[in-house]
């Protein structure tokens, strides 16, 4: 295994502070790969609902927000909603970075591994529609970016489709997943 900087890497931080409590997550799924301790990594940030978890005052934490994290999807209280999509933007973006920062090959890090980030809950509903998500990285596995698409009326096509292009892209040879009808070719060559 190589040798890596762990120095700065704290394991014993508390979920009470959010921030450093994801970024450490964040780094640890970093190092797994940097490591080659494995190519695969799924990673659950916040409480989908469960009111028991401590996860689910995050936006507490963070943002001083009186109510459970979960509520602002629903709510949209204007001057949290901005703030916490943003704030967990922001988090998401700092593991980006390392992935992006990161030479491997004739390219990066972030060239080589696909990474789906998102939410099982669309804003305001429990509704399977309009989920927000974000596909970055995989460009030297024929992922193709820089573009927002919007699967609605007759481009609508199931969610799984994306799935099987992520799969392919990774070299695992589907045909199919769950309800899908082929591979996202908007997304993947």
């Amino acid at each position: 295994l190589p040798n890596v900087d762990t120095k700065g890497l704290n394991i014993e931080v508390s979920h009470k502070d959010p921030k450093e409590y994801i970024r450490c997550m964040y780094d640890l799924v970093f190092l797994a790969f940097q490591t080659d301790s494995t190519r695969f990594a799924s990673l659950m940030l916040e409480s989908e609902q469960s009111s028991d978890s401590e996860m689910w005052n995050y936006a507490t934490y963070a943002l001083g927000y009186k109510g459970a994290t979960h509520d602002i999807a629903h709510k949209r209280p204007a001057e949290y909603a901005g703030k916490w999509d943003r704030w967990r933007a922001e988090q998401h973006a700092y593991f980006l970075k390392r992935l992006k920062t990161t030479p491997e090959g004739n390219g990066t890090m972030l060239d080589r591994t696909v990474v789906l980030w998102g939410s099982a809950h669309p804003h305001a509903s429990h509704s399977t529609k309009n989920y927000p998500i974000q596909l970055a990285g995989g460009n030297h596995l024929g992922m193709k970016h820089g573009k927002l698409h919007r699967f609605e009326g007759d481009r609508k096509v199931p969610l799984a489709n994306l799935f099987v292009s992520m799969l392919r892209a990774v070299d695992v040879p589907v045909a199919g997943f769950a309800d899908s009808t082929g591979a996202m070719s908007e997304i993947h060559g």
